[in-house]
């Protein structure tokens, strides 16, 4: 299309059916391929799409194949020619609805056959319905009918107020205009990216009814397009990088060049295919339009292009938004979630010539920084482990100072007399590592490194850390038959030096295996308590009341009269023993004092008396003691009290003697005096 000297196709002009030969010719100068040629679309069911070699379209029935479809997408971004306006077009009259409206089927005979012909009414015997196939024939030999297998055009007058409709003629006077309504929209296609920021689409069509008979059209978008995010960036590809590959077949510039994405800091070019030859280190910049979904920029990877042009949008992914990722990559964060990852890597190498591992970088890592600062022969390189491919010194050699995409991300390698340096802000993509090439072995090399990465993204302990069978648990059980299980040590993987476990938390569980063990029958063994003379700690620290405990074991007598301490369950059938003695019977520095017993309450018999209690510490201060405080009261005894007498109540006087005397009864009684 774009090549003058193959962009053009000599087609003779046969009538309306001449269309699809006019579509199939232009296709081909656009670099479609007939339907069969090299794809999958073969078959009678193709023999009516307009790719197919042999032209059988009809108006009645014509489509493109999923082939001619995908081949279509495939080339029409790189038809570059076809952005420019070289011309103004002409006012051209309005196409009817239906294209047959001003064309009899006279007409149609004339323009598809010769200026001779004209409609054959011979075949009506057959044919009733003049518009289900176009006949025609010459004026002289009207019984010598010819047809192309084609409809008359929709809209052709067929009679008195009809018209030729999906090849029927029917009864039109009546109809009035049908103005087109909306159907409802089609859900959300799939984001365009599976990483980052892209677009998404949903369209509608104007059918619901379709306009008829005059009607309008729909009023409004046909579709629209949003913007939609996919956090988890777990397959990440450059798109860039895949549209710049297009012209690696082509030969667009002298030479051999395997073309990768440029990074232009000129705002005009963000959304222009921009590339740079691996060789020649050529920059190309061809006036072609980046997919829409593409990123503007490395540096800022939520903009993206749509149409040609950058559109601003936010980490939020609202157009125009203002609202930023911090250095770790959390949208609108204060970096609170973030952490720095440093290390070193200094080693001598042994032998040989191959790349060793000085950091792996993980996805989404940012502000990577890896130096080498002392002179050496050796030299850092950078690959993606997934793909085993080199961005930076592969072959087992050094390029020069460069700046180059790797995985999404902008890198800056410096490569100077007496230091290396490979820089990036980041984020990036898809997981790296820096690799280092012992040019000469026996020699030291040291490297430093730093990334910032999310707080809990834990790469660095799964690649550094590693579990190390350990021992064999104890046997379950000390008699009979029991299980141990394999128990495992954290170690370093480059060392291989012990660490404490919790570096490995964050690797997977080992694997528990799990082996049977066997000990002496049960039957056989006999058990005791031994005593250790060995006593517990003091239950008070001064005081009184303070116990201790005798320690005691179980023991194993074994066969050949030794013994063996073994878990205290074993002897759960003898009863424990229990000596306790006194400890700590010492002044508290906080005690209870005393005062003298008062006197007795009675001063003969049974009473009780009172003394003061105090809590005094060692400078007889009051304070307060944690103690139960001793008695203030007590019982006290006298002297047995002495009898005396006891005077009563007089008697009733008696109603029939002696009116005026009374008995006075005498009482013996105990009195206490008081």
């Amino acid at each position: 299309m774009c090549n003058p000297g193959r962009s053009c196709a000599a087609i003779k002009d046969e009538g309306f059916t001449s269309g699809f030969i006019i579509a199939h010719e232009m296709a081909h100068v656009m670099g479609l391929f007939h339907d069969g040629r090299g794809n999958t679309c073969t078959g009678a069911k193709y023999r009516t799409a307009i790719m197919a070699r042999l032209v059988e379209s009809k108006l009645n029935y014509y489509w493109w194949s999923k082939c001619s479809k995908q081949r279509m997408e495939e080339v029409i971004d790189y038809l570059y020619c076809l952005n420019d306006d070289p011309y103004k077009l002409p006012n051209l009259p309005e196409v009817p609805e239906l294209p047959g409206t001003g064309w009899s089927l006279e007409h149609q005979c004339r323009l598809e056959f010769g200026e001779e012909f004209s409609v054959c009414h011979a075949v009506s015997t057959f044919y009733p319905d003049p518009c289900a196939m176009l006949w025609c024939s010459k004026r002289r030999t009207p019984s010598l009918c010819r047809t192309k297998r084609g409809p008359s055009l929709d809209g052709t007058p067929c009679g008195v107020d009809k018209s030729c409709v999906n090849s029927r003629c029917i009864y039109i006077g009546n109809l009035s205009p049908r103005d087109g309504n909306w159907a409802d929209w089609s859900p959300w296609t799939k984001c365009t990216t599976d990483c980052g920021t892209g677009l998404r689409y949903r369209t509608r069509d104007c059918d619901n009814p379709s306009p008829a008979y005059g009607g309008k059209e729909c009023d409004g978008e046909k579709s629209i397009t949003d913007v939609c995010k996919s956090e988890k960036c777990t397959n990440y590809v450059d798109d860039r990088a895949l549209q710049c590959s297009v012209w690696n077949d082509m030969n667009i510039r002298p030479g051999e060049h395997d073309w990768q994405p440029y990074h232009t800091d000129r705002p005009k070019e963000y959304c222009k295919s921009t590339c740079i030859s691996e060789q020649s280190r050529e920059i190309l910049t061809i006036d072609i339009d980046v997919e829409d979904g593409t990123p503007c920029t490395y540096s800022d990877t939520d903009d993206i292009c749509v149409h040609g042009k950058c559109m601003i949008v936010g980490c939020d992914s609202i157009i125009n938004s203002t609202k930023s990722n911090d250095r770790c990559g959390v949208c609108g964060g204060d970096g609170s979630q973030c952490k720095t990852v440093s290390g070193s890597f200094n080693k001598t190498p042994t032998a040989g010539d191959e790349y060793e591992q000085v950091i792996f970088v993980p996805n989404g890592a940012t502000h990577v920084e890896v130096s080498k600062n002392k002179r050496s022969p050796h030299f850092l390189a950078l690959k993606d482990p997934e793909y085993q491919i080199f961005f930076l010194n592969g072959d087992k050699k050094k390029v020069r100072s460069r700046t180059f995409i790797a995985n999404g991300a902008i890198f800056e390698y410096v490569n100077g007399p007496t230091q290396e340096i490979l820089t990036t802000k980041g984020p990036v993509k898809r997981n790296l590592e820096v690799m280092m090439y012992p040019d000469k072995y026996l020699k030291p090399a040291s490297i430093t490194y730093q990334y910032t990465i999310d707080k809990n993204d834990h790469t660095l302990e799964k690649i550094k850390y590693k579990w190390k069978f350990k021992e064999w648990s104890e046997c379950s059980v000390t008699c009979g038959t029991g299980t141990q299980k394999i128990l495992y040590a954290c170690h370093d993987k480059f060392t291989d030096k012990r660490i404490n476990d919790e570096m490995c938390s964050y690797l997977e569980e080992p694997r528990a295996d799990v082996a049977m063990c066997y000990r002496p029958d049960c039957s056989q063994l006999i058990f005791n308590w031994v005593m250790l003379d060995e006593w517990s700690e003091c239950s008070a620290t001064c005081g009184e009341s303070g116990q201790q405990t005798e320690l005691y074991a179980c023991e194993q007598h074994l066969e050949d009269g030794t013994y063996e301490v073994v878990d205290k369950s074993q002897c759960s059938k003898i009863p424990a023993p229990n000596e306790t003695r006194p400890c700590n019977i010492k002044q508290c520095s906080e005690q209870w004092s005393v005062g003298d017993w008062g006197k007795c309450s009675v001063t003969c018999g049974t009473g009780t008396q009172t003394r003061g209690v105090y809590c005094r510490d060692k400078n007889s201060n009051s304070a307060d003691c944690f103690e139960d405080p001793p008695s203030d009261t007590q019982e006290c005894v006298q002297t047995e009290c002495p009898l005396e007498w006891s005077i009563g109540r007089w008697s009733e006087v008696s109603s029939l003697l002696f009116e005026t005397n009374r008995v006075n009864w005498a009482q013996g009684l105990y009195k206490n005096i008081e």
